[in-house]
């Protein structure tokens, strides 16, 4: 994934709480769907799918942030 959205929750809401609202803010920006989120690999208990999204793991992501978008050529 070249581009995407760049969202940081650092509350202490679930991770699927806070993925909740990081899609609502995509869908609204960005007036599509998303399929792909990139998590920090020290998220914990970081589950395959979340939200009906493929999750990939990279240490490029920073700690509480989430990177969301369309992953190219899948």
């Amino acid at each position: 994934m070249n581009i995407g959205m760049l969202w940081l929750d650092d509350s202490k809401r679930t991770l699927d709480d806070k993925l909740s609202r990081a899609l609502a803010h995509y869908r609204e920006k960005y007036q599509r769907e998303p399929d792909t989120v990139w998590l920090n690999p020290m998220t914990p208990d970081v589950p395959e799918t979340l939200s009906g999204l493929r999750v990939r793991t990279s240490r490029t992501v920073l700690p509480m942030h989430f990177w969301i978008g369309v992953q190219e050529g899948v």
